[in-house]
């Protein structure tokens, strides 16, 4: 078989080419550097924070996931917030607006980033947000130096940090706070007798970080496990069978809150939902996190106990003994059920100094999160999507 070499004209001319393409873009590049909005902000201004009466508009610039109004979350803003905002999810009020919220999700798009095009306001806030752990956050934050300057993740060093949820003490609520959960809701305590099952499990992420799954695949040869969702159980997700599926998780007297992935301040829906509907949360998440938004006595973490075999000896006894099974339920004569995370995000732009920070290092910062079992290099689509950005510039 014949090979086809180019001859060393050819050769020339292929390298000539790739030469000039690539000065052609370098030079662009530069020409870029003050308009495109990957670069650093060239002038900030002098410090004025906002006036405490003021009523501040938040424009959700992207959407949350499929939600275009992030669910109408907004919508129910605490009156006794003590602050006020409105939000907005319509962009042609960008130079009105006093922040803009991302979701980082949602900044993909066809042609590359979904960043306003137009000059920056001066004094106007860019808030990064994710409600996701750090392997499940893309496009990676490394690709946005000097965007964003403020995050609000579920971490506790963010600058509006994201809670799902939270318990405070009755005695600390706002006068008139508006709260998810209280004692008043369900007065009275559960009991043995009422539950069925001893413990369910709802999931539908089979393969995860945390290695959940191999848990309570261990777990179950010690206690039955009445497992829900498309992975190994009754299959939940068509819409027929959510409502009835949820009626069976209920009547366990323990419900496995497992997190895909162990990081910080990841504490999600699935310990929540199981304090509302009246079950014990066996808990599998940052222990730290956990201890900050949630009273000692309210839950059972997997880390108390040497292995699955300790831990299953642990339910069995507790679903034998009424009284060390309603000493786990306490947490309800003291404490409420919140959820105020858009009267912080409101409080905290209200409360701001003014001094306006980027965060140049944006995945230098993610990046510190010390998130158990997890790997996360920038994903090669990260990289293409870059490229794309990059390029679609070029050519604006």
């Amino acid at each position: 078989m014949r090979h086809y070499l180019p001859k060393p004209r050819q050769q020339l001319k292929v390298f000539g080419f790739l030469a000039a393409f690539t000065t052609f873009l370098t030079l662009k590049l530069q020409l870029l550097e003050t308009s495109n909005p990957l670069h650093p902000i060239q002038s900030l201004g002098e410090d004025k924070p906002f006036a405490r009466d003021a009523r501040l508009l938040i424009l959700q610039w992207t959407s949350f996931f499929s939600s275009q109004d992030w669910k109408g979350f907004h919508k129910s803003l605490d009156p006794t917030c003590p602050y006020q905002c409105e939000f907005t999810s319509d962009r042609r009020r960008l130079n009105d607006s006093d922040a803009l919220l991302f979701n980082i999700r949602n900044l993909e798009s066809s042609w590359g980033y979904d960043l306003p095009s137009e000059p920056r306001k001066i004094k106007q806030v860019w808030v990064a947000h994710s409600a996701e752990p750090p392997q499940h956050t893309y496009p990676h934050p490394a690709n946005f130096p000097s965007v964003f300057n403020w995050t609000s993740f579920v971490r506790a060093d963010s600058d509006v940090p994201l809670y799902y949820k939270k318990m405070m003490r009755s005695d600390e609520l706002r006068t008139n706070q508006r709260v998810i959960w209280s004692n008043t809701s369900v007065p009275k305590l559960p009991v043995i007798s009422e539950k069925r099952a001893l413990a369910s499990w709802l999931v539908s992420n089979c393969n995860t970080y945390s290695r959940r799954e191999r848990y309570v695949q261990r777990l179950k040869s010690f206690v039955k496990v009445a497992i829900y969702g498309q992975c190994w159980g009754r299959n939940c997700n068509r819409a027929e069978n959510q409502s009835a599926c949820l009626e069976e998780v209920k009547k366990h007297i323990f419900y496995l809150s497992f997190e895909n992935a162990l990081c910080t301040g990841y504490v999600t829906e699935k310990f929540w939902n199981a304090l509302v509907w009246g079950m014990i949360p066996v808990v599998m998440a940052d222990r730290a996190s956990v201890e900050q938004v949630a009273p000692p006595g309210s839950y059972i973490h997997v880390e108390d106990f040497d292995s699955p075999e300790e831990l299953a000896r642990h339910l069995r006894n507790v679903s034998q003994d009424q009284a060390l099974y309603q000493s786990y339920f306490k947490w309800r004569k003291t404490h409420v059920l919140v959820a105020d995370y858009f009267c912080d995000l409101c409080s905290r732009l209200h409360t701001w100094d003014g001094h306006l920070q980027t965060y140049k290092d944006f995945g230098g910062w993610f990046t510190q999160d010390p998130c158990s079992n997890i790997e996360f290099p920038r994903r090669f689509t990260d990289k293409f999507r870059e490229l794309k950005h990059i390029i679609s510039r070029l050519f604006l």
